[in-house]
């Protein structure tokens, strides 16, 4: 049918977002008290050094690890370079999305987010967003790498 021109065929690749049907409002950045400034201060250095390492920070549920991440991040990303955000357990991992897809709803497809709860084709669709560098900032659990969370620069 398409040789006689009823019809055309074309290819079109679609985006399976693991976050479809949700809705994220965005939030802006919190005052950081001085202990969160100065941590805010060292991962920005470092992520401007030479020589990169892995970032993490310890405090108390609720003293504003998360806050300083997101504004850590802001900064990364403002500078054209992407992070890697890595939750302690995956029951985290919706959380940590919600917040950073909030804090970031200016640029919806720069959050990437990679867990074994996803289907194969948002795995895949995904991975294809983080190695195509649309997707700025990728989260996922420590278990994917074994590793404490961290933040990493790159």
């Amino acid at each position: 049918m398409e040789a006689k021109g009823f019809i055309s065929l074309k290819e079109e690749a679609v985006h399976r977002d693991p976050s479809t049907g949700e809705q994220f409002v965005p939030t802006q950045p919190m005052k950081l008290n001085s202990q969160q400034q100065k941590a805010l201060e060292e991962i920005t250095a470092m992520c401007t050094a030479e020589r990169k390492k892995p970032v993490l920070l310890q405090g108390v549920t609720g003293s504003g690890k998360t806050e300083v991440y997101l504004q850590a991040v802001s900064q990364i990303v403002k500078s054209g370079k992407s992070a890697l955000i890595m939750v302690p357990e995956i029951s985290l991992t919706p959380q940590t999305v919600q917040r950073f897809k909030s804090r970031f709803a200016e640029l919806p497809s720069s959050v990437a987010v990679l867990h074994s709860l996803l289907s194969d084709g948002e795995r895949f669709d995904e991975w294809h967003a983080i190695r195509s560098g649309k997707a700025r900032i990728v989260i996922g659990p420590r278990s994917a790498v074994f590793a404490p969370s961290k933040i990493w620069a790159w």
